[in-house]
């Protein structure tokens, strides 16, 4: 399920993190264990697991925030209006949707570091539609959050953030999403078997895809972590 919380802006700072996204995790993770930690510490640390693997997947996921208007300050945003908003996204029933919504519901979050931060309280959660997906379409895609492909180097190596540009981007990418069906399903539709694993990727204005510099827990000098990620205006998947 996909929904849409709007943030007013309740304290008189005014500045976040340019690199906001590791603080926007965990309000949003505090928020959870709140109401429920053996669901917060499920998404925070097992996941839906790959059948025959170890490899585990949160499905738990948050868009970059919408500010207008903004400025950029040297390494900070200055909010120049009173409310944000974002997208989060669970995979969950539809029955856990007033779960969620009151979850949420006038909530404080929280958002900075030791450098700059803002206070915000939830003026609004709305449930978003589900994209209607038809047999034998093509689907066009635009991501609200930055991309990771990763390749695994070995146990002792430093792993590998894909560039839309590399020539492995696409293989990489359709496996991680087939691996992610597993983790929920246990097991692929056979119609797949016979058709290309179901679908093909084409990137949509991969030539202009650019790469960002994310900082994450900035200010902790032991725990400061700057990744490479390779970000896609669009995606397309076909049927």
């Amino acid at each position: 399920m996909r929904f849409k919380i709007t943030l007013k802006r309740v304290s008189r700072e005014n500045q976040i993190p340019a690199s906001y996204a590791y603080e926007l995790h965990s309000a949003l993770l505090k928020i959870l264990h709140q109401a429920d930690e053996r669901y917060a510490d499920f998404i925070h640390n097992a996941g839906h697991q790959v059948p025959d693997s170890r490899k585990n997947f949160k499905l738990f996921c948050f868009s970059q925030l919408f500010i207008m208007p903004f400025e950029i300050e040297g390494n900070a945003i200055r909010v120049k209006g009173d409310r944000v908003s974002f997208q989060i996204s669970f995979y969950v029933d539809k029955t856990a949707e007033n779960f969620i919504i009151g979850l949420f519901k006038n909530q404080k979050m929280h958002l900075g570091n030791r450098f700059y931060q803002t206070d915000f309280v939830v003026e609004n959660v709305e449930v978003l539609p589900l994209p209607v997906l038809e047999a034998c379409t093509t689907l066009t895609y635009r991501l609200h959050s930055p991309l990771f492909v990763v390749r695994r180097n070995g146990r002792d190596a430093h792993d590998t953030y894909l560039s839309p540009r590399e020539t492995d981007y696409i293989s990489f990418l359709k496996s991680s999403l087939i691996d992610k069906y597993l983790s929920v399903h246990q097991s692929l539709p056979t119609e797949w078997q016979e058709e290309s694993l179901g679908f093909e990727i084409e990137i949509l204005g991969g030539e202009q895809a650019k790469e960002k510099l994310i900082t994450i827990k900035e200010g902790k000098e032991k725990a400061t972590l700057i990744l490479r990620l390779g970000l896609l205006p669009q995606k397309s998947y076909k049927k």
